[in-house]
């Protein structure tokens, strides 16, 4: 879920020039080719100049790429640079659209292309695919596979392995309750659904994502059916109660707890207690309090609050929370 918060679309699979210059020899190119090559780089210019913007409008301006992209991948089609068009347009369904279908349909096409470009990333994300469809056995296999083969994909591995407790009793770490409830809100609250949200406060795309859950929660139809608990790993508690402050709704049940990082503090508990993969992600524990989902999206809650699954609202499309898994190997 909070695939946000949010890992902004693709950035960190921009090459710089120079490796781009190593990728291809514009001797060998036809001119339809460099055509093309001019065109990638262009894309991967803006992508590159998203990075220097403050998330909020980074989110936004990446956002109004999907018609770019789609023409990107539709002109590359049978060319040397299919490979990345494709992959960097169900990347950005994946994290603005959540159409799981559609980005499956687009990694199936990758896998076929000749070229082995980007198709350790695709793998890696068609990981995410199979988890967000409840598939965890063959997301198990996929991404015990693709580590074999690139180490550095080994953080996609410890989500599955997270994923796995689904169905599971959620581990039991009392905190520090910074709202003034109890230590320990899967024993005091009376709500029959809570969503647990481990993130850091400091990084400003990790209160990026945790906003957008606020905005999905605030709806009057959640109240009394899903609370939030937000567990923060930030060395600050004062620092905490600010920047959860200045994205908190009034009308939205939630609890902070300080998992306190710094010398004797529990955030290690924390850790092992839940065997978290990553910052951030979300639990999403049931009634009994044993752990329903990992990473839910908007569109899987509401109708735990009565609520129509596809109701054409901002946060109905996408991840709520998009976490950081899944390594770097852009080109693999």
């Amino acid at each position: 879920m909070l695939r946000l918060l949010v890992v902004m679309i693709m950035t960190c699979l921009v090459l710089p020039a120079s490796q781009r210059d190593a990728m291809v020899e514009i001797g060998t190119m036809t001119p339809f080719e460099q055509e093309l090559l001019a065109e990638v780089r262009k894309v991967e210019d803006r992508l590159f100049r998203s990075r220097g913007l403050q998330v909020e409008q980074r989110f936004e301006e990446l956002g109004r790429m999907e018609r770019t992209l789609e023409r990107l991948a539709d002109k590359t089609r049978g060319t040397r640079f299919e490979n990345q068009a494709v992959y960097w347009l169900a990347d950005w369904v994946m994290t603005y659209q959540g159409d799981l279908d559609r980005v499956q349909g687009l990694l199936e096409q990758l896998a076929t292309l000749p070229s082995p470009a980007f198709k350790g990333a695709g793998r890696a994300l068609m990981v995410r695919v199979l988890l967000g469809q409840g598939r965890i056995p063959q997301a198990e296999e996929l991404a015990g596979k693709l580590v074999d083969e690139i180490p550095e994909f080994n953080p996609i591995l410890r989500l599955v392995q997270f994923s796995q407790r689904v169905g599971q009793p959620a581990p039991r770490v009392p905190g520090r309750n910074l709202t003034g409830g109890g230590d320990d809100p899967i024993a005091t609250r009376s709500e029959p659904w809570l969503l647990y949200a481990f993130t850091d406060l400091g990084d400003p795309e990790h209160r990026f994502g945790l906003a957008k859950v606020f905005k999905e929660l605030e709806r009057e139809e959640y109240r009394g059916r899903i609370a939030l608990v937000v567990i923060a790993f930030d060395g600050d508690p004062l620092a905490v109660m600010e920047q959860s402050a200045k994205i908190a709704i009034p009308e939205l049940a939630m609890e902070v707890l300080w998992a306190n990082p710094n010398e004797g503090g529990d955030a290690a508990a924390w850790r092992m207690g839940w065997q978290l993969p990553e910052l951030p992600v979300i639990a999403l524990l049931g009634p009994d309090r044993t752990i329903m989902a990992i990473n839910p999206t908007a569109v899987r809650l509401r109708p735990l609050a009565g609520l129509d699954p596809e109701d054409g609202s901002a946060t109905s499309h996408g991840s709520l929370w998009r976490g950081r898994g899944g390594g770097k190997g852009g080109r693999r």
